[in-house]
């Protein structure tokens, strides 16, 4: 490209540019507005009042039991949209003859939470629980 033809693209791109800017303004109104539309919401309950922790204890008895045991969000908190977001399974008597088969959130049930536990042998009876954290919606009252 020859230096006259440069210089003029470059100049028409500026002249773009410059008309941009003046018919747009330095002082965007609209960006204004967008940006307290984002910025004036109400402040968010913090994370940690919204965490919540369940525990249920059972005792499994003695050869052949099994126990499902459930720890369910939504029926402790009463409060609809509560899920539990995390848990677990434990037994303070561990022996060979007692199993965890598993320990789950319950499919198509986001607030409930499971174990399964088996005995097998003559040793029990057993205590076990199940320990759920649930996170409930803004505004659930402690």
């Amino acid at each position: 490209m020859s230096l006259p033809k440069t210089l003029l693209a470059g100049l028409g791109g500026a002249l773009c540019a410059l008309a941009v800017v003046l018919s747009c303004g330095d002082d965007a109104p609209v960006a204004d507005a967008a940006v307290d539309a984002a910025c004036n919401c109400a402040t968010p309950e913090p994370l940690e009042q919204r965490l919540r922790t369940i525990t249920v204890t059972q005792t499994v008895g003695h050869d052949g039991d099994t126990v499902i045991l459930e720890a369910n969000c939504q029926t402790e908190f009463e409060v609809d949209g509560t899920v539990a977001i995390a848990g677990g399974c434990r037994t303070d008597n561990a022996t060979n003859s007692l199993t965890l088969r598993w320990s789950n959130q319950v499919e198509g049930a986001a607030s409930r939470w499971q174990c399964l536990w088996v005995e097998s042998g003559d040793n029990g009876p057993y205590t076990v629980t199940v320990q759920a954290t649930c996170l409930v919606p803004e505004g659930t009252p402690q």
